[in-house]
């Protein structure tokens, strides 16, 4: 059964979630895969490599887990990573939802040409969806854009990306795993989980993390001054301009500023990278 005389399609066989056969061999894969690293808190379980399949396989996958986990008393991290149809339908399913701990953003994306988002189930695996898409891959800011919109959707997973690209900006958005300089302050790195979504401006390329009473992360580019909101802070804040390759202060003078007030930032060009610590 060839398909434009060069391809067989095994996929819907595969994903079929009605075979007698079929079936029980992918639950016993799945638990088995569950159970080998029951001990392991810090992994994160996600469905497969290269996976372009149906939502139904998705939930099928999802409803597997659960029973294991409601059987061993053990609950796993679990990653959803699927097309961005099946990814979106998954997050709207309550019940599926609340299985879900960690947002990969891997086969579908924002570049600055568009939306490349291919569906589940259409028989192409992702890196042949890619070569039929000539609008390019995401950089640091389109990943920005994506991780502060599902961050307000659902504040409470973590998101996650497969792209180099994700930088600064990607992290200030709320994104976790970023790709960052390892000559990065590590006071600064410590300081990073403890903080929250706080800006996400896209249209002003502008994001930022807080954490109140010590301070936060923002970034900014093209922008000639930034006005924040610190009338619920008290004290004062050291302003320290990171260098964005190497995540060190840059040589530009630091300075402070006072909490309880709206404050004035004037911003130099290209990207801003800020970080705002409590003295």
């Amino acid at each position: 059964p060839y398909q434009n005389r060069k391809r067989i399609f095994m996929d819907e066989a595969f994903y079929d979630t009605s075979d007698p056969v079929r079936v029980p061999l992918h639950q016993r894969f799945i638990q088995h895969s569950l159970a080998n690293l029951r001990d392991s808190p810090n992994v994160i379980h996600l469905l497969g490599e290269e996976y372009s399949g149906p939502l139904s396989f998705t939930a099928f996958w999802l409803d597997t887990v659960a029973l294991w986990s409601s059987q061993q008393q053990v609950d796993p991290l679990i990653g959803l990573s699927a097309p961005k149809d099946v990814q979106d339908a998954i997050l709207a399913d309550d019940r599926r939802n609340a299985l879900v701990d960690v947002i990969d953003f891997k086969y579908w994306w924002v570049s600055p040409k568009g939306l490349y988002a291919p569906e589940g189930g259409l028989h192409l695996t992702p890196r042949q969806h890619e070569r039929l898409w000539k609008g390019g891959r995401p950089n640091d800011e389109t990943l920005a854009t994506m991780a502060a919109q599902y961050r307000q959707q659902y504040p409470e997973k973590a998101i996650i990306c497969d792209f180099d690209q994700a930088s600064w900006a990607f992290l200030c958005a709320g994104g976790s795993m970023p790709n960052l300089s390892a000559s990065t302050s590590p006071q600064l790195l410590e300081a990073i989980p403890f903080m929250d979504p706080w800006i996400a401006t896209a249209s002003e390329r502008t994001w930022g993390l807080w954490q109140e009473g010590k301070g936060g992360l923002i970034y900014i580019r093209e922008q000639p001054s930034l006005d924040l909101d610190l009338r619920h802070e008290e004290g004062s804040f050291e302003v320290i301009r990171l260098e964005p390759k190497t995540g060190q202060p840059s040589s530009s003078a630091q300075f402070l500023i006072e909490g309880g007030q709206w404050v004035h930032l004037p911003l130099k060009s290209g990207v801003n990278v800020l970080w705002i610590r409590h003295r």
